[in-house]
C-alpha cells in the first residue's frame, strides 16, 4: 500500500512539473510575442505622419483625438485575452512625443472614435450629463479633445493612464 501511494505522490508532483514548466515556456513566448509587437507598433507608427497614414495605422482599436489647435494624439491599441490577458497602447502626438500604456482598454478606444464621437457627445458641457453616458476613460478624451493644445491635453493623457515613453526606450 505504501508503494503504491509513493508511486502516485511522484506521478502527481511529476504533472505539477510538468504545469510548472508549461506555463513557464507560454509565459516567455507569450512576453517574446509582446516585445515584437510593441516593437512593430513603434516601428510602423514612427515612420508616418500622414493623417490618413495614421488613421490607418491606429487600426480597430485606437483612436485619433484633435485637439481644438489641429494638433492631435494617435493611440494604437493591441491586445489580448488568452491564454492571459495583456494589453499594449502606445501613443504619439503630431509634435513626435511618444507615450505608452499597459490599461487594458478593451474596447473603449474604438467605443469613443465609433459611438460617443458619432453622436457628437463630446459637445455636452454638463458634467452631470456626460457622466450619465460615458466611462471616466471616455470623459477623458472628450477633456483632451476639448484641450486647446498638447501642454493642456497631457494631464488627461495621463489619466487615462498613458506616461511619457522615450523612443530609445521604444526602439
Amino acid at each position: 500500500m505504501k508503494k503504491i501511494a509513493l508511486i502516485l505522490l511522484c506521478v502527481l508532483i511529476g504533472l505539477f512539473a510538468i504545469l510548472v514548466i508549461q506555463n513557464a515556456v507560454a509565459s516567455f513566448a507569450r512576453k517574446a510575442r509582446e516585445a515584437a509587437l510593441e516593437k512593430e507598433m513603434f516601428r510602423r507608427f514612427s515612420n508616418t505622419s500622414e493623417m490618413a497614414d495614421i488613421l490607418s495605422l491606429t487600426g480597430d482599436l485606437g483612436v485619433v483625438l484633435n485637439l481644438k489647435d489641429g494638433k492631435w494624439i494617435a493611440i494604437f491599441y493591441g491586445d489580448s485575452h488568452a491564454p492571459s490577458i495583456w494589453s499594449y497602447a502606445l501613443a504619439k502626438d503630431s509634435e513626435g512625443n511618444w507615450f505608452v500604456s499597459r490599461k487594458h482598454f478593451c474596447g473603449l478606444l474604438s467605443a469613443y472614435r465609433n459611438s460617443f464621437k458619432r453622436n457628437n457627445w463630446d459637445t455636452l458641457d454638463s458634467p452631470e450629463e456626460l457622466k450619465r453616458i460615458s466611462t471616466p476613460e471616455h470623459r477623458w478624451m472628450v477633456q483632451i479633445e476639448k484641450s486647446e493644445n498638447l501642454a493642456q491635453a497631457y494631464p488627461f493623457l495621463m489619466e487615462l493612464g498613458f506616461e511619457k515613453a522615450s523612443p530609445d526606450t521604444l526602439k
